[in-house]
């Protein structure tokens, strides 16, 4: 079975019409994991991070990209984050920060 199918699976089971007594179960945040995602800068980091703590937990892989997420999973999150659900657009789409430190010379 190829990497390709193998996530198609998986991802096919977000595509399903979810409960609230559903989104409760599965996407609901944790007392450990809101201070886990309180550590991320930014609305869309939150909520980056959040959503592919859960999708983790329920898939067992991170999502590669965030737009297959249904709208009604992205909402019940953001909500719990106080956050827009539109700021998971934001999410990824700055280039890392790096720093590059004088190379130090041979230790004597």
């Amino acid at each position: 079975m190829t990497t390709e199918t193998l996530d198609a699976r998986r991802f096919r089971a977000l595509q399903q019409d979810w409960p609230s007594e559903d989104l409760a179960r599965f996407f609901l945040l944790t007392p450990e994991d809101m201070r886990e995602v309180r550590t991320c800068r930014g609305a869309a980091n939150r909520l980056g991070f959040a959503l592919n703590l859960l999708l983790l937990r329920l898939l067992f892989c991170p999502l590669p990209v965030v737009n297959l997420i249904p709208a009604r999973i992205v909402q019940f999150v953001a909500m719990q984050l106080n956050v827009h659900l539109e700021v998971l657009a934001e999410y990824g789409s700055h280039r890392p920060t790096c720093t590059k430190r004088p190379s130090q010379g041979p230790s004597l």
